[in-house]
């Protein structure tokens, strides 16, 4: 399911739900738009925040985790030796979307 999600608490839900940011209409292209739902996240009858916040950043996290690799596999490929240097730059290009991915999954 395409990111990004949200978690969402309805009124009188005892669940968090996540489901996708965007509204979408059917593959059909019949019926109303709406969101997707993806997951309900309540631990003993209980809402549970911290991890329906997590299973709601997957969709960030998982991006920038295939950045990160993308940008290694790059630098490999391009003959850069797999220095401890190769991997500090290549963490600190990224260090926006991983502290931006890390602050949504720890709800900050």
């Amino acid at each position: 399911t395409p990111g990004p999600w949200m978690m969402v608490k309805y009124p009188g839900d005892k669940c968090y739900t996540i489901r996708t940011s965007e509204a979408y209409r059917a593959e059909s292209g019949e019926g109303p738009i709406g969101h997707i739902p993806i997951a309900e996240i309540c631990t003993d009858g209980q809402p549970d925040e911290a991890n329906a916040r997590l299973i709601a950043a997957a969709p960030e996290l998982l991006a920038v985790l295939e950045s990160i690799e993308a940008d290694i596999v790059k630098h490999l490929r391009a003959g850069s030796p797999a220095t401890f240097m190769t991997l500090v730059n290549v963490m600190s290009a990224q260090s926006k979307r991983i502290h931006a991915a890390i602050a949504r999954a720890e709800g900050k």
